[in-house]
């Protein structure tokens, strides 16, 4: 990619989701093989996906005074963690939207 599509550096560990230093080291050492053998994790929020995407679709819908915050939509999916914590894991039906 580096030398092909005369990439960065920086948009090809961008792209592939690897350190920088990876790719300079690639750069530096081409006949050394790099394969990414493993597929990486999505970040623990399985639980919240579905909540978060329901939060951003209504979001988008909203005028712009009224759109919520990145830091505001974590703060609420905080509060319904911690509701869902407290009350045995029982969805008691609150909820922003």
């Amino acid at each position: 990619m580096y030398f092909n599509k005369h990439k960065s550096q920086r948009a090809i560990a961008k792209e592939m989701g690897i350190h920088s230093e990876t790719v300079k080291r690639a750069v530096k050492n081409p006949e050394q093989k790099y394969h990414m053998n493993v597929d990486r994790d999505k970040p623990v929020n399985g639980d919240f996906e579905e909540r978060i995407k329901h939060l951003l679709e209504y979001n988008s819908k909203q005028p712009k005074n009224q759109k919520l915050t990145k830091r505001r939509i974590y703060e609420l999916i905080r509060e319904e963690e911690n509701k869902l914590s407290n009350s045995g894991g029982e969805n008691d039906g609150c909820s922003f939207t």
